[in-house]
């Protein structure tokens, strides 16, 4: 019979009814919690096969919920609460089972709901039978044959119902009724008549089915060993007949010892020279054994492996004659298989008990198989070490078998690889690999050690909540003794022999041991480095959604263990906007762009550049250029609010709803427009607080550029500059002013203004308040706020101009006083040069393209060796000489004439502002003017 399980039914509307069978009731919980639980009924059930289970409408209705057949009812562990009443009842495996609600324990609570039945029932008798308790378990015990355990005998009268039980702990009650009807029970209330008996792990069998006589070798086992005659008691086993039937019933360990005893019986009643009788009585474990692990001759292994037998089980039904008539078989072969087996009987016993292997029924064609005990198996792995048990196993290979499995397990030192190996061995690297893996296979075959190893590290690592390491295993556990000095030896021989299922991986220098394999760890960390960036963008992860992340991958490996080595792997990156748990993660990574990331997240208002710089440095523990910082603000989600002052979308100081009015305005503003026009939002601006006057006082064109990112409608093409989406404008096509000034002069057909070029260029890209003409390659101001293009709108070839400016150094050289714009058409003529050069104003902006001319206010010219002296004064330090020297107030000519006198040069021009903006003061009434002279309590304030 199988083991008893618990399963789980999921049932939904429109999709077919799962069932998964669980180890535990957390693994079932998880499958739980994970499910779509509002559109899912849940079914617990316990048995010993998978339930056929039916759909009925009445399922349905409990969606969220988990339901609970009988026998899972009270196999729930006390937490999780049943109700009472039977809900309904449904077919499950072709008969109908009460179905009850669990009320409690899956993560909700329900009432008590009114079933279509409320069953009571007393301790003792069924309201639906007359059996009772002890009268079901004796009809369960008689027919399995099989002792069982009260918590089999319980699941079995349940799925059968044979008996209904209403006490709140049944299995106790039942322990109670099989105890009391046990033979030699002390119980202090025995019943009269015993009808269980009980082996001696507490399992309980069937008298009925209890043998009354022995027979055979098994009358000497009643007198010489009855506590191991207890064992077959329960399976009715009393002759050999009965013992070749049911052996395989028993425990691995348990038939051990009893076919044993039984060899050594029968060894004294055959004929020593019929190895078929000989073969006939040898325990199961050593007929079952790979013969490789016997101890024969190489040629007996030779002769029956050619005759396909791998087994001495394999020899059944095959005479002496017919083994005499193989090649190189013989009677000495025979007697040899006799005599090597026999003299070696315990010693091969206690070998072969190890290993594992699965033991029939004797001499029977049955297929029913028993696995020897697991833990029995483990601790007679654990009384020799891991080293032994290999290094035993590299002793029953042929030498160069040998060689491959020891230089690839680097069991002389350095592991190595198959090349090395084929080197070594004389032998192509394909080659060793073929030899690896098929002796590798053998031994993991034949052996149960290579099994203990994932079996003892897969216990260390069960709920643990630090890393294992390499190094610490024989700490743990001391069957990993011996490889101090040569762990690589250690490691090779589990990732090898462990089938991969355990891997060692180095983590920061460290060896680990785990069930993670290296790619996946490092996939992970790659991956994690990606979308740790991306949330430490969104600002909304906190330390215990990072921590539930990183859990979640590592179980999805069974590492959970390594959740702190994670952690390790970016706690210098990760900043957060506190110490707790539900802190914000504000950046990600140890540069200047995570640093400058968190400062903007945690700043208190918009900062300038040098501020962010300041307080990145402090983050990051090092310096932060201020360069740097200002590059990174935008690229970290920094948004501009004045001239290098950066803040996050949320200081934008205009609400919501304005910003959404102001964004149907712009956009219907700029779609009224031409289909391709670009605007600035100074432009922009300029319109709409001409329109509307109430807009609030905090917009500005920064904040306007803010605002326009939220629209749809619109491109941004840079430099405060938009344009309408359907125009399919890209960055790139951002008009550069100084190619649009040249192409307008260019369709121009002649020089023109500067305010003419500004507003042709503004029909067709918006302009900023602060934005100047400024000379460049292909233009050039060749009279005041009078703009051409060089080669057509100024007189003069290269050679010409060179030859001019040449002469004009020269002239200032000898001076040593400065030019004004005014004199040049006399130096021109004075030189014979006015003929092939440009007018004085485009002669004069042509050299500040040549490096020895300095072109001062004014439009005075000196040399830049002068260090900005023009060797005299120009007309706003002349009006400053004139005030100064003013004895009295003077009229506008006289003062005129004396600056004329001081710069000279002749003026065309009024001086009134000049002699404002230089602190002259004009009396209306005599219309003179005279210097401003400070008041002692001007002076006294200023001190």
């Amino acid at each position: 019979m199988s083991a008893i399980k618990l399963y789980f039914c999921q049932f939904h509307e429109d999709e077919p009814t799962t069932i998964r069978v669980h180890r535990d009731l957390m693994t079932l919980m998880d499958e739980w919690e994970q499910c779509d639980q509002a559109s899912v009924v849940g079914l617990v059930h316990v048995g010993f096969v998978r339930p056929k289970v039916q759909k009925i409408p009445p399922i349905l209705k409990y969606k969220g919920q988990v339901l609970s057949t009988s026998a899972a009812k009270w196999a729930l562990p006390l937490d999780y609460r049943c109700s009472h009443s039977v809900v309904f009842e449904l077919d499950v495996s072709n008969k109908k089972i009460p179905i009850h609600l669990v009320v409690e324990g899956f993560g909700y609570q329900a009432e008590e709901p009114g079933g279509m039945a409320i069953i009571e029932q007393s301790l003792i008798s069924s309201s639906n039978t007359e059996m009772t308790i002890v009268n079901a378990a004796l009809v369960i015990l008689k027919d399995t044959k099989k002792p069982l355990n009260k918590e089999e005998i319980y699941a079995n009268i349940v799925e059968q119902e044979l008996y209904q039980f209403g006490a709140k702990k049944p299995v106790s009650v039942l322990g109670v009724e099989l105890n009391r009807y046990c033979g030699g029970t002390d119980y202090s209330n025995p019943a009269e008549e015993p009808l269980f008996g009980k082996t001696h792990d507490g399992k309980f069998y069937s008298l009925d089915n209890a043998p009354r006589d022995y027979e055979d070798w098994l009358v000497d086992l009643e007198y010489e060993e009855p506590e191991l005659l207890t064992e077959l008691i329960p399976y009715g086993i009393s002759n050999e007949q009965s013992y070749l039937s049911s052996a395989h019933k028993l425990e691995r360990r348990c038939r051990d010892k009893i076919d044993m005893f039984r060899y050594q019986v029968m060894y004294r009643r055959i004929d020593s020279n019929n190895i078929e009788e000989f073969l006939k009585i040898l325990p199961e474990s050593i007929r079952r054994v790979d013969l490789s692990l016997l101890g024969l001759t190489v040629r007996i292994l030779n002769v029956l492996k050619l005759q396909s037998i791998s087994c001495l089980a394999d020899l059944d039904g095959i005479s002496l004659g017919s083994m005499m008539r193989w090649p190189n078989f013989g009677r000495k072969s025979a007697n040899d298989i006799h005599n090597i087996i026999s003299s070696e009987i315990e010693v091969l016993m206690d070998q072969v008990s190890m290993v594992s292997m699965e033991l029939g029924v004797i001499e029977s064609n049955s297929e029913v198989v028993v696995e020897e005990g697991e833990d029995y198996v483990i601790e007679k792995i654990s009384a020799k070490p891991l080293k032994e048990h290999f290094e035993n196993a590299l002793s029953q290979l042929k030498e160069k078998h040998r060689e491959v499995i020891e230089h690839r397990t680097g069991y002389h030192g350095r592991t190595k690889t198959l090349e090395e190996v084929g080197c070594l061995i004389g032998v192509t690297r394909e080659r060793v690999r073929q030899i690896q893996k098929k002796y590798v296979e053998k031994i993991i075959e034949r052996e149960f050690w290579d099994d203990c190893i994932a079996i003892k590290i897969g216990q260390m690592l069960i709920d643990r909540n630090e890393p294992l390491y390499l190094e610490m295993l024989e700490v743990e556990d001391k069957w990993f003794a011996g490889f101090m000095g040569n762990y690589s030896n250690l490691a090779a021989i589990i990732e090898m022999f462990s089938e991969a299922e355990i891997r060692i991986i180095k983590i920061n220098g460290a060896n680990i041991v785990t069930r993670i394999k290296k790619d996946d760890w490092e996939t992970g960390i790659s991956q994690f480095r990606i979308s740790l960036k991306d949330k430490a963008a969104d600002g909304n992860w906190t330390r215990s959604d990072i921590n539930m992340t990183f859990k979640s991958f590592l179980t999805g490996y069974g590492a959970e263990e390594l959740l702190s080595l994670l952690w390790d792997q970016f706690s210098d990156s990760l900043q957060f906007s506190g110490e707790s748990d539900e802190n914000k993660l504000l950046g990600f990574g140890r540069t200047a762009e995570a640093a400058v990331r968190a400062v903007l997240v945690q700043a208190e208002k918009p900062l300038h550049y040098s501020e962010i710089a300041m307080r990145a440095s402090a983050i990051l523990g090092k310096a932060v250029d201020e360069r740097r910082a200002h590059g990174a603000a935008p690229t970290q989600g920094g948004l501009l609010y004045g001239r290098g002052v950066y803040g996050l979308a949320h200081f934008n100081p205009v609400s919501e709803r304005m910003c959404k009015n102001i964004i149907l305005v712009v956009v219907q503003k700029i779609y009224d427009g031409p289909l391709n026009k670009q605007w600035h939002c100074n432009e922009i601006i300029a319109q709409l607080k001409a329109q509307f006057p109430a807009l609030p006082g905090e917009l500005d064109h920064y904040v306007l550029n803010i605002i326009l990112g939220d629209s749809e409608k619109l491109v941004y093409l840079n430099r405060m500059v938009w344009a309408r989406a359907d125009s399919e404008q890209k960055i790139g096509d951002r008009i550069d002013m100084a190619d649009a000034y040249v192409k307008i002069l260019e369709d121009a057909g002649g020089p023109l203004k500067g305010s003419e070029l500004r507003q042709r260029l503004q029909n067709i890209r918006g302009l900023g308040d602060t934005v100047q003409l400024q000379p460049n390659e292909y233009m050039l101001q060749i009279g005041p706020d009078f703009w051409g293009l060089l080669e057509r709108d100024v007189k003069g070839s290269q050679e010409s101009i060179a030859k001019t400016l040449d002469a004009l150094y020269l002239y200032l050289k000898k001076e040593r006083r400065g030019i004004h714009v005014t004199e040049v058409d006399a130096f021109l003529n004075a030189n014979d040069l006015s003929e092939n050069s440009p007018v004085p104003y485009a002669l004069l902006n042509l050299s500040q393209r040549d490096d020895r001319f300095h072109l001062a206010k004014a439009m005075f010219l000196g040399l830049t060796e002068w260090d900005g002296s023009m060797g005299r004064l120009n007309f706003s330090q002349g009006i400053r000489k004139v005030l100064a020297d003013m004895g009295v107030p003077m009229g506008i000519a006289e003062i005129t004439v004396k600056l004329e006198e001081v710069v000279g040069l002749r003026l065309d021009q009024p001086i009134s502002n000049l002699l404002i903006t230089q602190g002259g003061v004009y009396n209306p009434q005599t219309k003179k003017w005279f210097r401003k002279i400070e008041s002692p309590s001007s002076d006294l304030s200023l001190d």
